[in-house]
Formats: structure tokens, C-alpha cells, sequence
């Protein structure tokens, strides 16, 4: 999904008027979105760093991301703050600042706060915020979860969801949809922002809660989730049984989808086996199904 230095060149032309491209170059950008890193000349010299994001296969997820970033930027939350939405022959696309920064992430347990606070701060926005776009709704971590299961790639220890009840719903809000240290970027150990929204929603904040950690446990081992997981408790209520949900729910479509994620063979086979593990503690601690 390359773009060409031209269409670029207008985009940044409509965006930034008089600013010069003097070079770019592709980023990861999420499930499907096609991310170029653009360095550019302003009128009065000054060089700047910007960020050109769309999804010619979902152009309404680059609508909903500008829009919600909109909202964010200016409430504190750590993101960039959009600077234009530009038509383009392949969707919209989003402009805005480069972050400085890096993913790596100290396991320490300041990093973990920082990220269990940055979580809480996103999760109290209310799902009836009267400026959030239209977002799809995630408050039920059962119906999907026992589907998968029973699929093969879960089969060792799906049986024993069969009877788990739902539990209460919790208050809705927004939710990131995707919170992981992937989608995180640090400098001079401040988390600096949150990206890649195109999986935001509104529901149950503890499905993002146990999206991290997940991903946590499988980074950097069970002891950073549970030490996420306190912080987070010491900003926001956790339900354990309703977590425990979500954990299944989120271990599981992992474990289905991650052969479409393009890991390394070695890769994979560990994340697998990690992933499994934070499962069947998961589905121990919620107690054995019917």
C-alpha cells in the first residue's frame, strides 16, 4: 500500500501550505493502515516530522481516529494531536506530529504505573462523552470467546468455559481496543503517547484491562500484569470474576488469530505458549465449567 512521493506532496501541500517534502518513509501502522513518516520544510525554514495515516481497505476508521483524537489531544490524554483530514484518491488520511519515541519499555514498576494511569485517564472518559464519534460496543467478553474456544488452536483447554455465567456489566466508557506496549511510545522514561486507535470502542474497560495484561504477561512475565493490574485497581474498581472473562475472551481470539499476525516461526511458537498459559491460570481462577 506504498504511496507515491506525489500523492504525499499534495497531501502535506493541502495540510501545511508551502511546506516542502524532503523525504519519507513507511511505518507500522496497525491491522491494515498504511503509515508514512514525512520530513518536511516549512515556508520559514523550519524543518518538522509528521505522520500521514489512512486505511484504503476502512477509510471510516481514519474519520473516527481524527475525530477521536480531537477529542483526547485537548483533554490531556497522551496522543498526537491531528492536524488535518485530507481526501485522497484511496480514503482519507489523517496528518499529524511524528512522536519521538520508542516502544521499548522499561519493566520496571514506574513504566507500569505510567501505563495502569494512562489507562484510567482514557477509561473515564464516559461512553456518553457527547463528542465521541460513533464507536462499536464491547460488553460482552462470553458469546465470542466460547466460540473460539472451540477451535482447534484452543481445543487443550476450551471444553471448560462451557457454563460460565456472565457476570454484571461494567459502567461504560471509552476503550482503546488495542492497549499494549506495541501501541505505546516512550522517551526519557515518560510515556509519551497512546497510538494506533483504529480498534476503539465503547464498553467494559476491564476488556482493555486484561488486552494488557496479556500482553504483559507474555513481554515481560506474570508478576508486570499483576503489578499493572494493582495500579490500575488504585485509579479504577476491577471486578476479578468479570476480568477473568475478559481475559478468556482476549487470550482466546489471540490464540486464533495470531498465525494471520506474521510472527517469526520462534516467535509465534512462544507467544503460543505464553498466551496458552495465561489462559488456563485464567480459566482456574474463574473454576471449572459445567
Amino acid at each position: 500500500m506504498d504511496w507515491s512521493r506525489e500523492s504525499l506532496e499534495r497531501v502535506v501541500a493541502e495540510a501545511l501550505p508551502g511546506a516542502r517534502v524532503l523525504g519519507l518513509r513507511a511505518l507500522e501502522g496497525g491491522v491494515s493502515a498504511d503509515v508514512q513518516a514525512v520530513r518536511l520544510q516549512r515556508h520559514d525554514g523550519s524543518i518538522e516530522a509528521l505522520v500521514v495515516r489512512r486505511h484504503p481497505r476502512s477509510p471510516e476508521r481514519v474519520r473516527m481516529e481524527h475525530a477521536l483524537l480531537s477529542v483526547l489531544h485537548p483533554m490531556g490524554i497522551p496522543v498526537p494531536k491531528p492536524l488535518a483530514l485530507v481526501p485522497t484518491a484511496r480514503g482519507p488520511a489523517c496528518v499529524m506530529p511524528l512522536v519521538d519515541g520508542t516502544t521499548e519499555w522499561a519493566d520496571e514498576p514506574t513504566a507500569l504505573h505510567q501505563m495502569a494511569r494512562t489507562l484510567a485517564d482514557i477509561h473515564a472518559v464516559p461512553a456518553t462523552h457527547p463528542h465521541l464519534p460513533e464507536l462499536p460496543r464491547r460488553v460482552d467478553p462470553l458469546t465470542e470467546a466460547q466460540a473460539w474456544l472451540a477451535s482447534p488452536q484452543v481445543e487443550r483447554v476450551g471444553p471448560r468455559v462451557v457454563g460460565f455465567e456472565p457476570v454484571s456489566e461494567g459502567a461504560s466508557c471509552l476503550l482503546h481496543g488495542d492497549f499494549w506496549p506495541g501501541n505505546l511510545l516512550w522517551r526519557d522514561g515518560r510515556l509519551r503517547a497512546v497510538l494506533d486507535w483504529e480498534d476503539a470502542a465503547v464498553g467494559d474497560p476491564l476488556s482493555d484491562v486484561a488486552c494488557a495484561r496479556v500482553e504483559l504477561a507474555c513481554a515481560a512475565g506474570p508478576s508486570a500484569a499483576a503489578t499493572f493490574t494493582a495500579a490500575y485497581a488504585s485509579h479504577r474498581p476491577v471486578d476479578a470474576d468479570r476480568l477473568g472473562l475478559w481475559e478468556v475472551y482476549v487470550s482466546s481470539a489471540a490464540l486464533v488469530y495470531m498465525e494471520t499476525w506474521g510472527l517469526p516461526p520462534v516467535v509465534e511458537a512462544a507467544r503460543r505458549q505464553a498466551t496458552l498459559a495465561f489462559l488456563d491460570a485464567a480459566l482456574l481462577r474463574l473454576g471449572p465449567g459445567d
